[in-house]
């Protein structure tokens, strides 16, 4: 089984404070590595899109992040603290890198998905490889370029 690592942003059901029901909701590991490495849990803070300010959030934008990219900026809850087993990890938020060159696709994007060139857009080019075809076709939410 793959042990997440610190910084790594995930899903994970989070269920409402009336227990009934549950939402999959962004969090970020803070557990350092070591303890990753050497339980089943892992410990995270909440993400939100709301970007209100309120007493206990610290705003994280997509120049913030080390790899990938957030969809909008967001405020990290350091007040919705939780210890969790990484079972229970919904999805890793994905990242593909592109490198440098010219490709004939047709990409079909199905998941949420960051899609990030290595060098630049202007060294990555993706040419259509059929042409009744989109080049890209997009059939999830949050997918990011």
């Amino acid at each position: 089984m793959y042990k997440l690592k610190q910084r790594e942003m995930v899903l994970i059901p989070i269920p409402f404070s009336d227990l009934r029901s549950k939402k999959k909701r962004p969090v970020i590991v803070i557990s350092n590595d070591s303890y990753n490495q050497k339980t089943e849990d892992i410990v995270v803070v909440a993400v939100t899109s709301n970007i209100e300010k309120k007493e206990w959030t610290i705003l994280i934008t997509k120049n913030d992040m080390e790899e990938g990219n957030l969809p909008t900026d967001s405020m990290i809850r350091v007040d919705k603290i939780y210890s969790l087993s990484q079972l229970i990890v919904v999805k890793r938020l994905d990242t593909i890198i592109v490198y440098p060159g010219t490709y004939s696709e047709n990409v079909d994007v199905n998941k949420r998905l960051t899609i990030k060139s290595k060098s630049g857009a202007e060294a990555t080019i993706v040419q259509v490889a059929n042409p009744d075809d989109h080049v890209f076709e997009v059939m999830a939410d949050y997918v990011n370029r």
